[in-house]
């Protein structure tokens, strides 16, 4: 967060330190790279609670994280020479769960590529791997 960076506080500030359980950034920081991912993502739970009670400053996150997310999906579409691929498998429970980041990624990355389609997977998104042979079989035959 550049205000942080900056030595200022945010919207943020006092309910990210509540949920780490500690008193200052540098703290917060430290903690955050020391827990494993599940209770990491707790944070983001927070984040999208903050966002729907109008936090902007966690509005802003989520769209701008979503973008961010969505600009690295364009890229990678257009980096296939032929036979590009015309589905998106969204996976995760940020994506599945989170409507205002969802609706971002997918309206952004419409305005760029508007045929594309997005599926939801349940399965860990690495299985996107061993299935995507089999979904452009299925693409060529439809």
């Amino acid at each position: 967060m550049t205000q942080t960076d900056n030595g200022q506080t945010s919207q943020l500030t006092a309910p990210l330190l509540a949920q780490l359980k500690v008193t200052d950034i540098a703290a917060a920081v430290q903690k955050f790279y020391a827990q494993d991912r599940q209770t990491n993502a707790q944070l983001a739970q927070l984040i999208a609670k903050l966002a729907e009670q109008q936090n902007s400053e966690a509005i802003t996150v989520l769209v701008t994280s979503a973008q961010a997310l969505a600009q690295q999906v364009v890229t990678l579409y257009q980096r296939f020479a032929e036979s590009r691929p015309q589905r998106v498998a969204l996976s995760g429970s940020v994506l599945k769960h989170n409507r205002l980041v969802r609706d971002t990624l997918t309206t952004t990355v419409h305005q760029s590529i508007p045929t594309i389609a997005f599926n939801d997977i349940t399965t860990n998104n690495a299985h996107a791997v061993i299935y995507w042979h089999r979904w452009t079989q299925e693409e060529i035959n439809s």
